[in-house]
């Protein structure tokens, strides 16, 4: 395999045996294949890890692995594959930790799914500003690692959101062919999400689907935490979908937006607002204009993250 050093696509799927000279050839030559583009592992049953001479393909720009249940580690180093835009881990049941995930900065869509129980918290993702979509899955039996709260906090790095997409799968309930079935985000993990959505403007973020329950006909809804959301009656009357909810920070952003910057026009050369930034503005804004406090929430969760 090793002198195949113009090949540019290459799937590896389907191995349940020890012995296998592809699979063999692969670990051994991994790193010889550099003009390699796109590298998807599938359903290797017995892979338990991958040669460290991954991080050396430097022209890669999609990895897949998925159903490598045996694979207990990623190299550490594959935060340098800087030319990285798609990322899609599934399936990893005895994966032991999360590598670095920083210096994937040209990444555009990050896949986490069925994310077992024992990985801890969400790799830290605030340097993937590149992110176009995010999907993360994470196992139920780890939810009370806080990986959705450490996501809320992350989202106001990522300007270039445009689909997130969050779930929990029942790790306890798997059907006959390894199918998990997903259960529905508590109501404290919705909350931090819509939260984050609320006081940062993320104006190309266009699909929000927050859990998915087998058992129910619809997503959960951010208007179902109406209140602690500052969320109009009507949006627990009617229901809002996500999209609807989005529309109404955005207005609400734009408001306080509008205001601080012509607080700013106005006041800043004759007046001792003059020092402060866009951001302290907005903050003062959102408080004159009352009803949102979204700095009071912020710290809430902050001081208080049981809350």
């Amino acid at each position: 395999m090793g002198k195949l050093t113009r090949l540019e696509a290459l799937e590896v799927s389907g191995v349940e045996y020890e012995r296998n000279a592809l699979l063999k050839s692969l670990q051994a030559s991994l790193g010889q294949l550099g003009a390699l583009k796109q590298l998807t592992l599938a359903w290797l049953g017995v892979l338990g890890e991958l040669p460290d001479a991954l991080v050396t393909l430097t022209s890669l720009g999609s990895l897949t692995i998925e159903e490598c249940r045996k694979l207990r580690v990623l190299p550490r180093r594959i935060g340098e594959l800087g030319a990285l835009k798609q990322l899609t881990l599934w399936g990893l049941d005895k994966l032991q930790e999360m590598p670095d995930l920083t210096g994937l900065t040209a990444l555009r869509s990050l896949k986490l799914r069925a994310l077992p129980g024992g990985i801890g918290e969400l790799p830290c993702i605030e340097a993937l500003t590149a992110l176009h979509e995010l999907e993360l899955d994470v196992a139920n039996n780890a939810r009370d690692s806080r990986a959705f709260t450490a996501l809320s906090r992350s989202l106001p790095c990522l300007q270039q959101l445009q689909v997130l997409h969050l779930r929990a799968s029942d790790v306890d309930d798997v059907g006959d062919d390894g199918e998990l079935f997903y259960v529905a985000l508590q109501a404290r993990d919705v909350l931090a999400i819509g939260r984050a959505l609320k006081a940062w403007t993320l104006p190309l973020l266009h699909v929000v689907d927050v859990g998915e329950a087998d058992d129910a006909e619809e997503k959960m809804r951010l208007s179902t935490c109406w209140q602690a959301l500052g969320l109009p009656a009507e949006a627990a009357d009617e229901d809002w979908t996500n999209a609807m909810t989005l529309d109404y920070f955005r207005v609400q952003q734009q408001k306080v937006a509008a205001f601080a910057s012509g607080m700013h026009a106005r006041l800043g050369a004759a007046s001792g607002v003059s020092w402060l930034d866009e951001q302290a503005l907005e903050i003062i804004a959102d408080e004159v204009l009352g009803g949102w406090g979204l700095l009071k929430e912020w710290r809430q969760e902050l001081v208080s993250p049981d809350v």
